[in-house]
């Protein structure tokens, strides 16, 4: 099986108030500008003007504002103007709503005594949405009243002709002869007259994007629109489609033969290549920061010698963009190109510079990511050819590995450039030296001198004594839920009594198994080194199926094929599949284990093969975030590869590396009840009497006060003596916090002579957390869950020791007082996550909002605390208590020896134990949280809906329904002075969903609201495992799994067939799923260099199911 992800669908467009990145249509308020240097255009020597714009998608973005300034605008620089052209996708969609607003201003503003501009319009693939491609130009018709292929002669003799999609939303093949005609026509009225040529998509590998945003003109084919075109060199031919932006001069090309233009977008936002990073969240992008700045066009002049200047218009600004661009027509068809063409996909560029003495400089490095500083470089001069296109960030190991790269758009889209650059940069390893390097790129390949700075090092990951479950799922009971609390949606409804085992099991025959979203959290946890386990049983062992997974040319995942059972491991350096026989239809235990050098795969607890693949786990885009139970995840999120007839009893994963030891005794355990088999592991553990006083698990620890490690007569051994004067502090990060959310096991070992004093022993109570606090004469463990403090009370002596152990286990607490179970309450719910200000545990006292000690311990002394991620058993409790040593049976009256005074002249404001705890306060509405967006907001499947939440605490967010959107991380967190948080909802592209809408909620403190509603449309008519670009060398191939509704029919094309040879497995007869659907095995051998879009057609409409990058 192969897998990887292409990069964007075509017809996946934003649709709706779609926030782009960081914008939201209601938080960005596009205005014209207030001044602007359009100055009036003389007519001498003008045979014809034309303003041409595109892509307005009325009536969002502020397009209705957009498209009224571009008029204005236009007739500042010609009230006499002879035509106004838009290159499609005018309107978001075919809503004749949508037209009657396009079309109102359109008759507004051409046509009339004092505008006397021809309007000019075309159909994109927008016109298409609600109505399909065949219906799309009757409804074009009947609201602009012009037909989508004309040809339009206008007064003074220029020839304008607009062909539009006729089969599908991009496709132009029936085009063909009315193009022929049409330009065989128009260079016989004048052979040296340029013949605009205007289509809502780019042709192929032309200008700007084009590579990847383009439609189907039937390259290579006996109706070549490509190829007729440059039978006609005077051709200029425009399109919109892409929303690049125009300040990229590769903006025009003439490497085809004819003049290609694409000219960016007037109504909507800007999109780019693939390929960049962005700046903020350190995630793929292309749709560069404040991109709803976008309203671009074009003023075109043909001069009566038919030479044609062409000014880029930045409507935003009030600024034209560069020089303009002058083709010179005659000359062009004097020469049929040639030299005349000097528009090429090579232009001379000169290398941007630095500022000498300029330095890159990293800092807030996490375990996988660091920001990165530079200056902004400055272009060699002011042409377009020397433009500052990306900056490349190059984070260059000491070790000698490789390199990790990203590039940044540069802001030259901007009405202001910045001076300097905060970049973060994601995907590095833990604990690892990086030497930062940055380099200024123009769009032309000219790269400056690369600037350097001193090396960062990542911080480490977590200490962990054992394998910690990251997910741990076990269906024995009935129940699907995770025991760590992830997110679930479950497409196999049958949980029932198994086969051969005796209990309860998942099972699964086609529909999608059980899914369970991941965070960022997640994957730097157990990314380094890792554990997975699963306990099963399947009927086809040759069948492509998985069993328990999360690939998508990155993440691992449990997969039987050709009669073997693999585990696809795709590291930094490449996939590795350690694998092994098994038969049908019977109970395997299987383990895979990988430390960041080795994978190895572990049958009914033997060692069956173990393979080489240095670098960790290679970690999937977000949209991928999902582990499957039952079958794989696909590029959107949904299922593929679904296990066909399996049982499946227990599903985890660890971070962490089991030992032999461990695999056999989780194999046993699995056999047994399907228990799971690893003790906690230690979060936080510090040990007093060893005389120190820092954590075996590595967090950084300071003193806050006055406290000594002292020696305590009565148990011979050393603690920590306390006076209520200060406190010993721990660090802790949101990984930390990630552990121990879901279940948790709080030690300590302490003695006080004043019980009745309010006072924390170790504690991060602050409004969140967890943490052992004496007081009234009671020891008290305290737990945020739902909005508010479960806090337990056990009544205690003073002057007595006690070893007390409290367990979450997600349902109940216990505390155990020297090793007895001395309560037991029902609780439940997930702890709160304290804010960054209080992410501290003090041991002597509890933390406030800003990470300082109040609640000090007045006097008393600690042997030793700890904190474990996961629930002790009984046992293990029994287990810690007997570790400790020399314990006293009566009242210790040394135990008041601290050091310093006694009382604490640290002010509160903690709420009293023994009444119900405040709440945070509400915001300003009364609501636990608002976003900036209400009501329904519609949202394209394929689409990112971005939105900012305001709450008095860092929310989770969630979507109602998974099979219709999906909420991503956020990004940009909580931050506690603003109280906001930035988020964003992805339109899913499902077929397993039964409704369109979904809600999008907001949980704070344990308060659940609806903040908006989306409706989500477009789904495509099949599926693919592989959604994301792949590089690939020449010789070598690849297969893509296609999946498609029985009985339809599609075709399969490379879009250059000199770079990308097509082959399909098995021919064009489809393969039958058990769920009665067809799937395609369709494959790709690299030929040639350089890159080619895979294409198939279903139901007439061809979609572009990624592009191969060939070396």
């Amino acid at each position: 099986m192969k897998k990887k992800r292409i990069r964007r669908l075509t017809a996946a467009l934003l649709t709706g108030i779609i926030a782009l990145s960081g914008m939201t249509n209601a938080a960005y308020a596009w205005d014209a500008p207030a001044q602007s240097e359009w100055q009036t255009l003389g007519r001498q020597n003008i045979k014809a003007r034309i303003a041409v714009g595109s892509d307005v998608h009325i009536p969002y973005y502020d397009s209705e504002k957009k498209l009224q300034n571009a008029f204005d605008s236009f007739y500042r620089i010609d009230p006499d103007l002879d035509a106004a052209a838009f290159v499609g996708d005018s309107v978001n969609d075919a809503d004749v709503s949508k037209y009657d607003k396009f079309m109102a201003i359109i008759n507004k503003n051409t046509g009339t005594a004092d505008k006397k501009a021809q309007a000019i319009l075309c159909q994109g693939n927008h016109e298409t949405y609600g109505i399909g491609a065949a219906a799309a130009p009757t409804r074009f018709k009947e609201k602009t009243g012009q037909d989508a292929n004309k040809a339009v002669k206008l007064k003074n003799g220029i020839t304008i002709i607009t062909i539009g999609p006729r089969n599908a939303e991009n496709d132009y093949t029936a085009d063909y002869d009315f193009l022929k005609t049409s330009l065989a026509k128009a260079a016989a009225d004048d052979p040296t007259a340029p013949i605009f040529v205007l289509a809502h998509h780019g042709v192929p590998n032309t200008a700007y994007v084009t590579d990847e945003w383009n439609g189907n003109y039937e390259v290579g084919t006996s109706k070549d629109l490509k190829a007729l075109m440059k039978q006609y060199p005077q051709v200029i031919h425009i399109s919109g489609h892409s929303h690049s932006t125009m300040e990229d001069a590769r903006s025009i090309d003439q490497s085809a033969g004819f003049t290609a233009i694409q000219d960016g977008t007037l109504g909507a936002y800007f999109e780019n290549e693939s390929g960049k990073t962005d700046p903020t969240t350190g995630s793929n992008a292309t749709i560069p920061p404040d991109s709803a700045i976008a309203s671009q066009a074009l003023m075109i002049d043909v001069n009566e010698q038919n030479v044609v200047t062409i000014r880029r218009m930045n409507l935003t600004t009030g600024k034209y963009i560069y020089e303009p661009w002058v083709i010179n027509t005659p000359e062009i068809v004097k020469n049929h190109g040639g030299s005349s063409f000097p528009y090429g996909k090579v232009r001379i560029s000169e290398k941007p510079t630095f500022v000498n003495g300029s330095t890159v400089t990293a800092d807030s490095a996490t375990r996988s990511s660091i920001h990165v500083h530079f200056p902004a470089a400055t272009p060699a001069d002011t042409s377009n050819n020397n433009m500052i296109q990306n900056y490349k960030i190059t984070l260059t190991p000491k070790d000698g590995s490789e390199s990790v790269v990203r590039n940044v758009f540069s802001d030259f889209y901007e009405p202001t450039q910045k001076k300097s650059w905060d970049v973060k940069v994601t995907g590095l390893q833990a604990e690892k030296e990086y030497i930062p390097s940055v380099q200024a790129v123009t769009a032309f390949g000219a790269v400056s001198e690369p600037i350097t700075g001193v090396k960062v090092k990542t911080k480490a990951t977590a200490k962990v004594d054992s394998p910690e479950p990251v997910l741990d799922i076990n269906y024995s009971s009935g129940s699907v839920k995770d025991e760590q609390n992830h997110t679930l949606e479950q497409y196999s409804k049958t949980v029932a009594q198994g086969t051969g085992i005796d209990r309860k099991v998942l099972a699964v025959h086609g529909e999608g198994g059980c899914r369970y979203a991941l965070t960022q959290n997640d994957y730097d946890r157990f990314a380094s080194a890792y554990t997975a386990e699963t306990y099963f049983k399947i009927a086809d062992v040759n069948a492509d199926q998985c069993i328990f997974s999360n690939q998508q040319q990155a993440g691992m995942g449990f997969e039987v094929e050709n009669g073997k059972l693999e585990v696809w491991t795709n590291t930094v350096s490449g996939r590795v599949t350690p694998s092994a026989p098994i038969d049908a239809n019977k109970w395997y235990h299987a383990v895979t284990t990988y430390d960041g050098k080795t994978a190895k795969l572990y049958l009914n607890g033997e060692l069956k093969d173990e393979k080489a693949g240095a670098g960790g786990l290679a970690v999937p885009d977000k949209d991928a975030w999902y582990y499957y139970v039952g079958a794989d995840v696909e590029s959107s999120g949904g299922h593929g590869y679904e296990a066909q007839d399996a049982e499946i009893n227990l599903a985890r994963l660890y971070t962490g590396v089991m030992t032999d030891t461990q695999v056999k005794a989780a194999y046993q355990a699995a056999v047994k009840d399907g228990s799971l088999s690893t003790a906690p592991s230690a979060v936080l553990k510090v040990d007093y009497s060893k005389g120190i006083t820092a954590d075996a698990q590595g967090h950084d620890s300071f003193l806050s006060g006055k406290a000594d490690v002292i020696y305590a007569k009565s148990l011979q051994k050393n603690v920590l003596g306390l006076s209520g004067k200060g406190a010993y502090g721990y660090a802790l990060d949101s990984l930390d916090y990630s552990r121990i959310q879901n279940k948790l096991t709080l030690e300590t070992d302490f003695c006080t002579p004043d019980v009745q004093t309010d006072q924390c022993i170790i504690s991060n109570t602050q409004y969140a957390g967890t943490g052992f606090e004496v007081n009234q004469g009671k020891l008290q463990f305290w737990i945020h869950l739902n909005g508010e403090y479960a806090i337990t009370n056990v009544p205690i002596e003073a002057n007595k020791w006690y070893h007390a152990i409290a367990v979450y286990d997600g349902s109940k607490v216990k505390i155990y007082l020297n090793g007895t179970l001395a309560k037991e309450e029902a609780h439940q719910g997930q702890m709160t996550v304290p804010a960054d200000g209080a992410k501290y545990f003090f041991v002597g006292a509890d933390t406030n909002g800003n990470g300082e000690p109040e609640y000090l311990m007045q006097s008393g002394q600690i042997s030793m605390a700890a904190l474990y991620a996961g629930a002790m058993t009984n046992e293990q409790v029994q287990t810690e208590y007997k570790a400790v040593q020399n314990r006293p049976t009566e009242k210790d009256p040394s135990a008041g020896s601290g050091s310093g005074s006694t009382g604490s002249d640290t002010s509160s404001n903690k709420p009293s134990p023994d009444s119900t705890p405040d709440k945070p306060q509400n915001n300003q509405n009364g609501e636990a949280a608002v976003s900036n967006l209400s009501g329904v907001q519609t949202l394209c499947a394929g689409g990112t809906l971005t939105f900012t939440v305001t709450s008095d605490a860092a929310p989770q967010i969630c979507q109602g329904n998974g099979l219709v959107a999906s909420v991503n991380a956020p990004s940009k967190d909580w931050d506690a002075q603003t109280r906001t948080s930035t988020w964003s909802v992805y339109g899913i592209c499902s077929s397993k969903r039964t409704t369109n809408t979904t809600g999008i909620y907001a949980i704070v403190n344990g308060v659940k609201t609806q903040l908006f509603t989306v409706d989500v449309n477009g789904q495509r008519p099949f599926t693919c495992d592989t959604s994301k670009d792949i590089s690939m060398k020449t010789g070598s191939h690849y297969i893509a799994k296609v999946t498609v509704s029985s009985g339809t029919k599609l075709t399969y094309n490379a879009g250059n067939g000199k770079i990308a040879a097509t082959f399909v497995k098995g021919g064009m007869k489809p393969q039958s799923t058990a769920n009665g659907q067809d799937c395609y095995y369709l494959g790709v051998q690299a030929v040639g260099t350089g890159s080619a879009g895979l294409y198939i057609t279903v139901s007439g409409i061809q979609y572009c199911i990624y592009h191969a990058n060939i070396k």
